[in-house]
Parts: structure tokens; sequence; C-alpha cells
């Protein structure tokens, strides 16, 4: 299946590549609003674990890759104009103030705005973030791995720095690979915690890859069934 793609415009403005994205993305979050509602319904009762960095770290290290987490941003409310500028508190952004609609999920061969791929997050999505010096080999590498398993999965190239949004101090992503998840644990139907965890390895790796996905994966703090996550919606 051929990647989508999402083009970058000057001056603030939308190409129709991106609004349809925007107007697909806020069809779909109306459409699965219901499931959402009864999914509470009938698991609000339950607890329901974020995932475990603990279960990951020895694949992690293998792979060289280095895993941090933090509290998630308290404010998570929407903006409706791609004008707006916001602050993370991390890099990649994981958690926070995001774009009302998030971005349709697939492989994408140009940036996703960074305020969309927040509200992914959120639905319970794994972002990989490709670093600008990242090898077409190793592309290649992503994009299998991708298409093993793609709900809920975005794929992004990243930027240093990005039109609308403010980042803390941060290394150039050059030729790494990051991996996050805005995660949430849940009792009796309240959230108990929220934890960004972000990955940054040297390269692909398998292994590694396929834990953090596994382990977080479908965890997010508004987290829809990741079986209705589907490429193109």
């Amino acid at each position: 299946m051929q990647a989508p793609k999402q083009r970058q415009t000057g001056g603030g403005g939308l190409t129709p590549e991106r609004k349809r994205s925007i107007l697909w993305g806020a069809g779909g979050a109306v459409a699965i609003a219901l499931v959402v509602v009864l999914i509470v319904v009938f698991t609000g009762g339950k607890s329901s674990k974020g995932g475990n960095v603990a279960n990951i770290r020895s694949a992690m290290s293998a792979a060289r890759c280095t895993v941090s987490t933090s509290p998630a941003a308290k404010d998570v409310t929407h903006i409706t104009s791609f004008d707006e500028k916001l602050r993370y508190t991390t890099y990649p952004p994981v958690s926070g103030r995001h774009y009302y609609a998030p971005a349709i999920w697939g492989n994408y061969t140009q940036a996703v705005d960074p305020r969309q791929a927040v509200h992914n997050e959120q639905h319970g999505g794994v972002v990989i973030w490709v670093g600008p010096d990242v090898s077409p080999a190793e592309r290649t590498k992503i994009s299998d791995f991708y298409d093993e398993s793609p709900n809920a999965m975005l794929v992004t190239p990243i930027e240093d720095t990005s039109k609308g949004t403010i980042y803390p101090k941060h290394a150039k992503p050059d030729s790494s690979v990051y991996l996050t998840a805005w995660t949430a644990a849940f009792k009796n139907g309240n959230i108990v915690s929220e934890t960004n965890v972000i990955a940054n390895c040297p390269q692909f790796n398998e292994k590694a890859f396929t834990a953090f996905r596994d382990e977080f994966r479908g965890k997010g703090e508004e987290r829809f069934p990741v079986s209705i996550l589907t490429p193109g919606s």
C-alpha cells in the first residue's frame, strides 16, 4: 500500500491533502465516539494498566536504545487552528494540548504536524519518528515493520524544529529513530496515572520495536480499540 503523504505549505496554508486529512480525522472521531462511550460503560468498573517500562528494558538495552518517562501534561485541551503555537515538555511531543483532529493513521513520507500526532498518541497510538539522516535501507526496514501490524501506528519524519511548536532543549534528531506513547492507568473507570514514554534508538531493531509496540499500543489516555484504528482512518 502506498504510504499516505502530507504536504507542507508556506504561510500557514493548507493543501487539499491536508484539508482532507483534517476532515477525515474529524469524521473518524465522530464516527467512533459512540464506541468509546460503550467501552467506558462496560469497562468502567475494571482496572487497566498503562504498560510497564520494566518489561521492555532488556530489549531496549540490547538495541542500544534509551528509554525515558515523565508525567504526562495536565492540559490536554484542543486547538482548532494551525495558527496556534503549542509548547511541549518533551521532544518528540507525547502529551499536552493538540489539534482537535488526529492525523490519518499511516506511514508518512512527509512530516505529520506534531500537534496532530499527539492526538493519535492520546487515542492509544504508537508513533515512530524517523530522523532526517536515517538511511533508505533503515527506512525500508521501518516500513516493513509497520506493514506487519499497522493498526494504531503512525510513522512520520521528525524535524528538529516545527512551525507551531516549541520544544525543550534537545539533541538534533539526525539518524535517531524515536518511539513514543502516551499511556494511562485506570482504576474503577478513573485515571490514576499518565505517562510520557519515549525510546530513542540509533537504528531500527525488530525485537526492541516489537517490545515497545506490544507493551504500549492501545494504552492511551483516551484510548480506542486498536482494531478500529486502521490505516487510512
